[in-house]
């Protein structure tokens, strides 16, 4: 079985609107689980104080995340609009062996953010069903 493919990006959001941020998500986690049946998984994670939120999103490989971009190219690119609640991307980081299509598009929606690569898995596993555990009866 090969690696997923993993991409996590960090923003900043403007003061006052992790609310709207908050709301904003519960459209875009419906429309992509909808949408897209090959992404295992999409998560997005803010920080205690309010002001900083990573998406991680994990994908059966690089042809998924090409796709994912596509299909949310508007909502991508309108991210960082007067309107949005993102202030600013900070970074972006990928895990797994990345194509030329994926850099671009990452490239072409966030110039300039770093961009760390770890392309070489070393080791792991990956549940599909891991919602579906239960613990043993103890």
């Amino acid at each position: 079985m090969s690696q997923p493919f993993i991409f996590i990006s960090t923003f900043r959001l403007k003061q006052g609107k992790l609310e709207a941020f908050k709301e904003m998500c519960q459209g875009l986690v419906e429309f992509v689980g909808s949408n897209e049946p090959r992404v295992i998984a999409f998560n997005l994670y803010a920080s205690a104080d309010g002001t900083e939120v990573s998406n991680v999103q994990v994908h059966p490989d690089a042809d998924s995340m090409v796709s994912h971009m596509q299909l949310l190219r508007e909502h991508i690119s309108g991210a960082g609009s007067e309107e949005s609640a993102i202030d600013v991307t900070t970074s972006n980081q990928i895990y797994g062996a990345p194509s030329d299509a994926v850099l671009e598009m990452i490239e072409g929606f966030d110039p300039g953010v770093p961009l760390p690569i770890k392309p070489v898995p070393l080791a792991g596993f990956t549940r599909s069903a891991a919602g579906e555990a239960q613990s043993a009866p103890g």
